[in-house]
């Protein structure tokens, strides 16, 4: 990490106009953080400091007046930003003499107790410092420096989103958004109301101090008088250009005075709206208002949901314009809004390649128990799990870490350019605190949160799948002991990480295969089952797998079926041909069986399809191409693996008994299937009532999460 010290005055100008921190203006954002760590930390002062180009810029104080000052006067540039180092002092009284008289000479006499660190870009230059302090000696613990450590990385991705922000307000001028930031904008927007039940939303762009209508858009449950809302699409321009609304905040329309004339909006019958400011207080880029039902529209759950979209907006729409060949769909996971595994490789591959020899963390992490949540209770709860363990962890990340969701209820976390296996373990662990614990749902059940983790150290230059396969298999271990984190101890002695440096068989949870039915329309008598192949990342020995298949047909009754749909975990994909050696030896175990090996959607990537197109022609077998409907490139996978049958999308059939059926997409993927002569299969059915639903949509087989017996 750099420190301020070897900086030279023009990068440190040109990082200062970077982040628009010379004549910032005061935010309530900034107050509440620095407010809310001082309470939680018992003292009765705290400010919040960055060095201008000459001067420091007091952002935020609680508990006492702090003037600016020049740089070669001031105690946070002398004592924390220049030597880049945290400080604390419990008795002001009992530091050196040289110390104390310098806290004296910069104009703290009253305070007694001091604990302040720095504030440092990803690029290493320190902007400026966080300190807290008290009118008496105050024994700062642990606990405290590390809540003003958080408060720190807070005020720091704040920082970065005021940067995104007057980036993209710069390159609109230019561009005059000819790019896709609308639509995305208009995906979140339908996003919430659909989600939320709110009746309206509209759009303010800011150009040069002014807000920009865009058009009213709606939700099919707003009245019809909230439509008329319609009427006022015509040019409509606001004149306010300060960010009032930096988290979601509801007020009465009759004090949404900046909307101009409010009898419209009284007269279609809008009594309530929610409003959020998305970006910067220099760069204010966004103003969202959402027409509310009432009062008690805003929750917390999707106040938080609405606070993490104004933080990953700016960020996705710069993403956008920095690579508008790809489109946002392909390397971000639709649910979560995170890459997925494409945009993961678009981020590692250049690491990679670069013989840099930095040093990354690789977090894998796995929700516990997330299958039981889905069979309980429905795949729409498991996505509020999803969404919610998302929004907590992206509230605890660094602005330069990657996050990821590789596929279900798997994620990644990249942690560029740690210092050492201590600090990303503590990192790790901080994380794992926030992520468990109890979530309440839309309907009001509690379900229990928690996940297991498996870190890794990874160098640039080397192979990311080895690291991977190590924090996977770590992952799997801690799960394995009932949850938490799990850190090769072996990896606290070289941060080199080798393909050898994990004994996999050791490491991995033994791998469990559970056996259903496949249920046909025309033939109930049909014998074939469907295994799938649980768990066990870590589990190298093909044989002991394959054995452990056919045993589990046997114990079924299913050992002379003519038949066999399996499927593995998705990482299996990427691990080699550890696939083709277990369909090897499933074959020599049970000849007269028929196998086709199922493949997920979401392994859309090039190395996945090239193993699944080896696999096919090596051990002569067929492939099943499930969750169709659900990837940006099915039709990709299509074409090339040439699948004997087609698996609808997972959600889309979870849909089906709810008040929001996906029907369109179950016709879509079932008349593909018809006019390509390919079985239709419906996996994980819930009820009966599904399978009457898809036989009359063109269904052919279904496969229910609990056994049925075949002749139902």
């Amino acid at each position: 990490m750099n420190s301020t010290t070897s900086v030279s005055p023009e990068l440190r100008a040109q990082v200062v106009s970077q982040y628009q921190l010379d004549d910032s203006k005061p935010e309530a954002r900034f107050d509440e953080i620095v407010e809310s760590v001082a309470k939680s930390c018992g003292v009765s002062a705290a400010m919040l400091i960055f060095a201008g180009n000459e001067n420091t810029v007091v952002k935020s104080t609680y508990g006492i007046d702090v003037p600016s000052r020049a740089l070669d006067q001031s105690l946070v540039v002398s004592q924390i930003i220049s030597p880049l180092r945290t400080i604390v002092f419990n008795d002001i009284t009992k530091a050196d003499p040289g110390t104390y008289d310098l806290i004296q000479e910069a104009g703290f006499g009253q305070i007694q107790s001091l604990a302040g660190l720095p504030l440092v870009a990803p690029n290493g230059v320190a902007l400026g410092a966080f300190a807290l302090m008290d009118f008496a000696p105050h024994d700062f613990t642990m606990v405290q420096i590390e809540a003003l450590a958080r408060a720190s990385r807070r005020v720091v991705e704040l920082l970065e989103s005021n940067k995104m922000a007057a980036e993209l307000v710069a390159a609109k001028a230019a561009a005059n958004y000819a790019d896709n930031s609308k639509q995305i904008v208009s995906e979140l927007v339908d996003e919430m109301l659909k989600n939320h039940g709110w009746w309206a939303a509209r759009s303010y762009w800011v150009d040069e101090g002014q807000l920009h209508a865009e058009p009213w858009r709606f939700e099919t449950v707003a009245p019809q008088s909230i439509r008329k809302l319609a009427e006022q699409n015509g040019a409509q321009v606001i004149i306010d250009d300060v960010l009032k609304y930096p988290k979601p905040t509801l007020k009465p329309i009759e004090q949404a005075t900046w909307l101009g004339d409010l009898e419209p909006f009284k007269r279609a019958g809008v009594r309530n709206i929610v409003v959020l400011d998305i970006a910067g207080v220099l760069a204010f880029a966004l103003r969202l208002v959402f027409v509310v039902p009432n009062t008690q529209a805003l929750t917390p759950d999707i106040t938080a949901s609405l606070a993490t979209a104004s933080l990953l907006l700016p960020k996705v729409i710069r993403q956008e314009r920095a690579r508008a060949e790809l489109h946002y769909r392909a390397t971000h996971d639709a649910l979560t809004g995170m890459l997925n595994r494409r945009g993961l490789e678009q981020v590692v591959e250049p690491i990679e390649q670069t013989p840099s020899g930095a040093v990354h963390a690789v977090v894998y992490m796995d929700i516990d128990r997330f299958k039981s949540v889905n069979d309980t209770h429905g795949h729409a709860v498991g996505d509020e799990v999803l969404s919610h363990v998302t929004a907590d962890l992206v509230r605890q990340i660094r602005p330069t870490d990657v996050l990821a969701r590789l596929g279900g209820d798997e994620f990644l976390l990249l942690a560029l350019n740690v210092t050492d296996l201590a600090g990303a373990k503590a990192a790790a662990e901080r994380i794992l605190g926030q992520v468990n614990g109890a979530f309440r749902t839309k309907t009001g059940l509690e379900i229990p949160v928690s996940v297991s983790m498996g870190l890794s150290l990874w160098r640039a230059g080397d192979s990311f799948q080895d690291a991977l396969r190590v924090s996977d298999a770590l992952m799997y271990r801690a799960k394995q002991q009932g949850g938490g984190l799990y850190v090769d101890e072996a990896e606290a002695k070289s941060s080199n990480v080798s393909s050898d440096a994990v004994d996999f068989a050791a490491l991995g949870s033994s791998p469990q295969v559970v056996v259903r039915p496949v249920l046909s329309v025309e033939s109930s008598s049909k014998s074939e089952v469907f295994a799938e192949v649980q768990g066990g990342s870590g589990q190298t020995d093909s044989r002991q797998i394959a054995k452990l298949v056919s045993t589990r047909l046997k114990a079924f009754g299913s050992a002379e079926a003519s038949g066999l749909l399996v499927q593995f975990p998705n990482n299996y994909w990427t691990r080699g041909g550890l696939i083709e050696d277990i369909v090897g030896d499933l074959k020599r175990q049970i000849p007269s069986t028929e196998v086709t090996v199922v493949i997920d959607c979401s392994l859309a990537n090039p190395s996945v399809r090239q193993t699944a197109m080896q696999l096919k022609k090596r051990a002569n077998v067929e492939l099943l191409l499930a969750n169709f409907g659900s990837g940006p490139n099915e039709l990709v996978m299509l074409e090339q693996l040439a699948p004997v049958a087609l698996g609808l999308a997972t959600e889309a059939v979870a849909s089906l008994g709810t008040l929001e059926p996906m029907v369109n997409s179950l016709k879509t993927g079932i008349a593909i299937a018809a006019a390509l002569g390919l079985r239709a299969v419906a996996f994980h059915l819930n009820s009966e009532s599904q399978r009457e639903q898809l036989t009359q949509l063109g269904c052919d087989e279904f496969i229910f999460v609990h056994q049925q017996s075949k002749g139902k």
